[in-house]
């Protein structure tokens, strides 16, 4: 950063350039840096000889890309930032009023945080409720909730699925990240009056209620904007995933996932929060949505 910023006083340029570590914490936030693999000779010599190389008017591009961060980021601005992270945590997390608690099993649990009074749902109490109600709306997240067997659900979720949408005046929505024929293929013929939501929502239909009429995928949108961001964002995930063991990338109509399901679950989160930041900084003038999941991260 030092660098960047003397050569900027010094208006040189047009005859510097930054190569930067890829296991640098910084290299995700410099624009315009050439980024090596510091174990790689071969990687490192052909980066040097490009830098050399480099016509004037590019090194220009690259140095005031790289200055643009630091001019926009001061440290004042990052321990601002820090304190504010700091601040989001609980007051009383050292405290007697929180509780934490493991929700699901072995490599899936999530460590929750709850205050004291929090009590959950009775299920006896859910269900006489549910019963009761004179209309049910009953939206299921198909990742976390129903779990798949060799990649599809089971028979008897199918079934349970199929009979729970067929009660009286009862609408159950799976919303899931698969691609509409993938729903279709799942649940179309074994629970026909279930309602779908694919890519989280992007695509909907919900059942005519008549035998054997098929219905349309409605979109959430009724504009779709320019999807020229899709290829970048796929290029910088496959850089994660060229880093990161096991993760895979996804691709929709309407969205990009990276996943890491199949990683070390420690090094996969925090690549993860890392790819994250990563794509923050370099689409934050667009209308994108970025959201870390469980075990992926979205890009809509």
């Amino acid at each position: 950063m030092e660098f960047i910023a003397v050569k900027k006083a010094e208006n040189k340029f047009d005859k510097s350039n930054v190569i930067l570590s890829e296991c640098a914490g910084l290299q995700i936030h410099i624009g315009g840096a050439m980024i090596v693999n510091p174990y790689n000779i071969e990687d490192i010599t052909k980066n040097i000889d490009c830098a050399l190389q480099m016509l004037p008017e590019e090194r220009e591009q690259r140095l005031e890309l790289a200055y643009s961060y630091i001019h926009n980021n001061s440290t004042q601005k990052w321990a601002t930032g820090f304190i504010e992270d700091l601040k989001q945590n609980p007051e009383d997390v050292v405290g007697n009023d929180t509780r934490n608690k493991f929700v699901g099993f072995n490599l899936q649990s999530t460590l929750i945080r709850t205050q004291n009074q929090f009590r959950e749902l009775n299920s006896d109490r859910v269900a006489e409720n549910f019963m009761k109600a004179k209309n049910k709306l009953i939206l299921i997240n198909q990742e976390g909730v129903l779990p798949l067997i060799q990649k599809a659900p089971s028979a008897s979720i199918k079934e349970s699925l199929r009979i729970l949408s067929q009660q009286h005046n009862c609408h159950v929505m799976v919303i899931s990240s698969h691609q509409k024929e993938v729903l279709l293929n799942w649940f179309g013929k074994s629970a026909p009056k279930l309602g779908l939501a694919a890519e989280n929502g992007y695509f909907y239909r919900w059942p005519t209620g008549k035998e054997g009429e098929e219905t349309k995928w409605d979109l959430l949108l009724d504009e779709v904007g320019d999807n020229h961001w899709i290829q970048s964002v796929r290029d910088i995930m496959a850089n994660y995933s060229a880093k990161t063991d096991g993760s895979s990338i996804e691709e929709r109509e309407s969205m990009l996932i990276w996943n890491f399901k199949d990683s070390d679950p420690e090094f996969g989160t925090w690549q993860a929060k890392e790819l994250k930041r990563h794509l923050e900084t370099f689409f934050s003038v667009l209308l994108l949505k970025i959201v870390e999941c469980k075990k992926s991260v979205q890009v809509v």
